[in-house]
């Protein structure tokens, strides 16, 4: 469309312009009087947070109008402000013939796209109306077409760019274009700027710098043309492009707040649209393959709405801001606040929705939540934290999955995990549980973004955690971080976000307690038992998915002086005050690690048991051990008890150490274990002559058969045919019932199916023949395997790679 305005005889503001008085906010103040515009054409295209408003759920708006009607809504402030600016009125066609004006813009996307390192996306591919997807702090050509030559005597161009509902100074920007030489500071990105490159008859090329801190999302152009008149108005024509914008952050750019020193790992950090999440116990890691599709079709527009929803739709200078947008980004993505993305569920009962070990992939369920404008059922930590991947990477922002093994879940900030018991009538320990409020999971994980935290002081820029699987409430929502990873080593926890809560994750002492006449007695401090073999993705390889180890990231050697004095300086800013120092033992047990338990085989379980006793004195043990299925992230629930094995009164010379031995058979697990597979092996002990009582717990993971997948032939060209060969033992002596398995192709496309049942020890065999349409990163390929039923969730493949050109 077009605009005309009328500007009082003036050319380019050299006459100061008309006072005039306002009121602003409820505040009169002394404004430039509004320029006056008259409209032609068709009607403006409403903004992108306004149709997205319009589509969302009866609930989401109820909530926002509630909202809106506790204060002042942004939309209606920027409705203010941008009365300020202007006055529309009708326009005839007649008016702007005589006036030079746009006919055209070519966007020259493919070029622009290959320089901002956002070719990728295939929204950018499209037939029809291909996307600009452009990144903060760079300059992109635009050539517009006139309806006659351009001249610099008689003529100018100016660049209207606007985001969001009305104009703000942070929603909105007037750049005129230059014909002279570009300023330093321009040439750098640090401002708005538009060049005059070259004119060509009736068209011209323009280049158009973007500042470093600009908002992130779509954003409207409209190009204004300027006509001078000799004795008369200046008249101006404004050309409204149906072409948005997208604007994204630029971790290749040193002015970026997101600005990553080695921009090889950008590769993996942004651009790596496949990795895996790292899942089991610290001894048996296991890789779950994972396709984050970042570029997929029609993802950019649902990451960009989702962060929209984050901010309630308010668009302002928040949306520039890595350390703000990662923070929505780890509460929206779960639903517990604002009818996000993912609905979290670890009952074991999925009815309704599908069982978090079946997704392989973000892609799926970002469509399905566009669609259905529903939260999506169900996921746990390593979903939240793959499409938190998703997310981020589609933005810009350096993001990657961490998997922390041995994960304390501290419930009272204590940055302890209390372990509480008491006696029962028999003498044997039991646990209190309106006191175990605390946990620690096999498993947990989470995420971490790059950013310089401008809102810190000096030493905290870098890799920041994030959570998105909702634990705790922070600030009144279910959101976590960023905390700096620097901050975590060494237990700086009052330094924003969510430290304290991340530091007792990875590095929180254990404390075992026995309740006596209500007063708390110590048991045992385990100080070494939270946080273990931290791990990402290996980020030098990306078609592997070898382990990269960040455990030194978090957390000093364990014992070390700087690893103690962390633990004493986090432990000091808490709000619930433990007594963590150690107490001499009498006894010491130590559960040997259980390694590589395939699934179907019996599980040998020893114990040493050794008497550490500093009187030198013989000690006698009444020692029991229990093994029990448990869920990833909680206790042992007596519900799923496997086996208790009793050592009645042994004794133990000074320093002697004996091991203790049973089995778990395959017959006597097999039908109790969960999802995950995991077991644990409790292990109470009584010291008959000082009546001290001794607890170890240990846990454990069966492994299960994986999928083979064997892809062929090694290369193929687009739209040829490839052979997949996929086949599963059943270790179990029970069929596999309500089997389903899911591919996850960029090249070959996605596919979930049902299939047959698999027969006690037998094995499952399915051939597929696959039309390649894609070519996929780096022209090499390799499918991600899901096979999905009630008596094995969760197991996995991933194929050989095979070369697409």
């Amino acid at each position: 469309m077009y605009v005309r305005t009328y500007r009082n005889g003036q050319w380019d503001g050299t006459a100061p312009p008309k006072k005039t008085k306002a009121k602003k906010n409820g505040v009169e103040v002394t404004i430039d009087e509004p320029v006056k515009y008259k409209r032609y054409g068709c009607k403006q295209k409403e903004a992108r947070n306004v149709t997205e408003k319009k589509c969302q759920p009866e609930k989401v708006k109820e909530r926002l109008k509630a909202k809106e009607e506790t204060g002042p809504s942004f939309s209606a402030t920027a409705e203010t402000v941008s009365a300020f600016l202007v006055l529309l009125e009708d326009a005839t066609e007649e008016e702007i013939k005589g006036d030079l004006h746009v006919e055209s813009v070519d966007f020259q996307i493919p070029s622009n796209v290959k320089k901002h390192t956002t070719e990728r996306f295939k929204c950018t591919k499209r037939a029809e109306k291909p996307d600009l997807v452009l990144r903060r702090g760079l300059s992109f050509k635009i050539c517009l077409g006139l309806d006659r030559e351009y001249s610099k005597a008689h003529h100018d161009i100016s660049f209207l760019f606007k985001t969001g509902e009305g104009m703000t100074r942070d929603t909105s920007i007037i750049v005129r274009m230059n014909e002279d030489k570009q300023d330093d500071d321009s040439k750098k990105g640090r401002n708005w700027h538009a060049q005059l490159v070259s004119m060509d008859g009736k068209s011209i090329m323009v280049e158009i710098t973007i500042p470093p801190n600009v908002i992130i999302g779509h954003w409207q152009m409209s190009v204004q043309s300027f006509t001078l008149h000799k004795g008369e108005d200046t008249i101006a024509l404004q050309y409204d492009s149906d072409q948005d914008v997208i604007f994204l952050f630029n971790p290749w750019c040193p002015e970026d707040t997101t600005y990553f020193p080695t921009s090889a790992l950008l590769d993996e950090y942004v651009l790596n649209d496949k990795g895996a999440v790292y899942q089991g116990n610290y001894r048996q890691i296991s890789a779950k393959p994972w396709r984050f599709g970042q570029f997929e079709e029609g993802i950019l527009d649902i990451c960009l709405m989702v962060l929209n929803k984050a901010f309630d739709w308010m668009i302002s200078a928040e949306m520039a801001d890595p350390v703000l947008i990662s923070r929505a980004i780890s509460s929206i993505v779960n639903n517990n606040d604002n009818y996000g993305i993912l609905v979290g569920n670890w009952s074991g009962d999925y009815t309704g929705g599908k069982s978090p070990t079946s997704w392989t992939g973000s892609v799926k369920i970002l469509k399905q939540y566009n669609e259905n404008r529903e939260p999506v059922k169900f996921g746990q930590c390593w979903v939240f934290s793959a499409l938190v991947v998703t997310v981020c990477r589609a933005l810009g922002l350096p993001c990657k999955s961490i998997t922390n093994f041995a994960s304390a879940h501290d419930s009272d900030a204590s940055c302890t995990i209390d372990s509480v018991y008491e006696k029962d009538e028999k003498g044997e320990l039991k646990p209190v549980e309106k006191h175990n409020t605390d946990s620690c999971w096999n498993f947990h994980v989470w995420n971490e973004v790059w950013m310089a935290r401008k809102d810190l002081p000096p030493g905290y820029d870098g890799w920041q955690a994030i959570d998105a699987t909702p634990q705790e409430r922070s600030e009144g929502m279910f959101a976590c971080g960023p905390a700096p990873i620097a901050a975590i080593k060494e237990g700086d926890c009052i330094i924003k976000y969510d430290t304290r809560f991340l530091f007792s994750e990875v590095n929180a002492d254990r404390v075992y307690w026995e309740i006596v006449d209500g007063i708390w007695n110590k048991l045992r401090v385990a100080r070494h038992s939270v946080g273990k073999k931290i791990s990402t993705k290996n980020p030098n390889d990306l078609r592997s998915l070898e382990r990269h180890d960040e455990t030194a990231c978090y957390k000093h050697s364990e014992g070390s002086k700087q690893e103690r004095y962390a633990v004493m300086k986090a432990t000091s800013s808490s709000t619930v005050k433990r007594d963590t120092a150690e107490i001499p033992q009498d006894i010491d047990f130590d559960i040997t690690e259980i390694d590589d338990v395939l699934m179907g085989t019996d599980v040998a379980i020893k114990i040493k048991v050794k008497n550490i006793a500093e009187s030198k004195e013989t000690r006698t043990v009444n020692l029991e051990a229990s093994v029990s299925a448990v869920k990833y992230n909680a206790p042992a629930d007596p519900k799923n008890f496997i086996k208790r094995e009793k050592f009645p009164g042994f004794s133990l010379a000074a320093g002697e150490e004996k091991v203790l031995k049973f089995v778990v058979t395959n017959k006597e697990y097999e039908h109790k274990l969960l999802e995950q597979g995991g077991m644990e092996v409790k292990a109470f002990g009584i010291v008959k002559e000082t009546r001290k009582a001794v607890v170890e717990i240990e846990d454990f993971r069966v492994r299960r058969p994986d999928v083979a997948v064997k892809m062929g032939p090694e290369e193929a060209e687009l739209n040829s045919k490839v052979t997949i060969k996929m086949s599963l033992k059943n270790p179990l002596s029970v069929p596999l019932t309500n089997c389903s398995y899911s591919i996850d192709s960029e090249a070959l496309g996605d596919e979930e199916t049902k299939t047959d049942d698999v027969p006690a020890k037998g094995e499952w065999n399915v051939t597929l023949e696959k039309t390649v349409w894609e070519c996929p990163l780096f022209s090499f390929e390799c499918i991600h395997v899901g096979f999905d039923c009630k008596e094995l969730p969760n197991i996995t493949g991933i194929s050989n790679t095979i070369r697409i050109f």
